[in-house]
């Protein structure tokens, strides 16, 4: 089930970054008839205001504390909000994050307090940052030297 839900998030992201599908929203005002229903396409992204050198890498790192005991589905599910956060935050990098490979890295902190010190210097830095129901953090999307110095010194997960 994990390994299904996984692909198909695969698949949303995937497609909704490649703006291969949009986000559609029903209108509530208009009362169900036969009639097809009228639908607003939104835009998915905005262009980039400055390029990067070829050479620039980007990429959005999971802090998770081992001291969580998380399964694969709940940790899978933190993941996709924190993404999706992420994404929300729409800016330059957001968009060439999205045209190099989307990098996601989850790295193991020790503990939560471990994750808001880590934030903290992230923020400092003018990093983007978030924290996911209180258990995992998110630094980025940023670029991968800039990440680095944060968390350069943490084991993949």
């Amino acid at each position: 089930m994990v390994k299904v839900l996984q692909a198909l998030f695969q698949w949303v992201v995937t497609m909704l970054i490649t703006q291969q599908i949009a986000i559609i929203i029903i209108n509530p005002k208009i009362q169900q008839t036969d009639a097809p229903q009228q639908h607003v396409q939104l835009p998915i992204s905005q262009p980039a205001l400055y390029a990067p050198s070829k050479s620039q890498r980007f990429k959005l790192v999971f802090l998770v504390p081992t001291s969580l005991a998380l399964s694969k589905s709940q940790l899978f599910k933190l993941a996709s909000a924190a993404v999706i956060q992420a994404l929300s935050q729409n800016n330059e990098q957001v968009a060439f994050w999205k045209s190099r490979g989307e990098a996601k890295i989850a790295l193991k902190v020790t503990d939560f307090e471990h994750v808001q010190l880590l934030l903290n210097e992230a923020s400092q830095k003018k990093l983007l940052c978030g924290q996911i129901d209180g258990k995992i953090g998110w630094i980025g999307i940023a670029e991968v030297e800039k990440i680095d110095e944060v968390c350069g010194g943490l084991k993949l997960l």
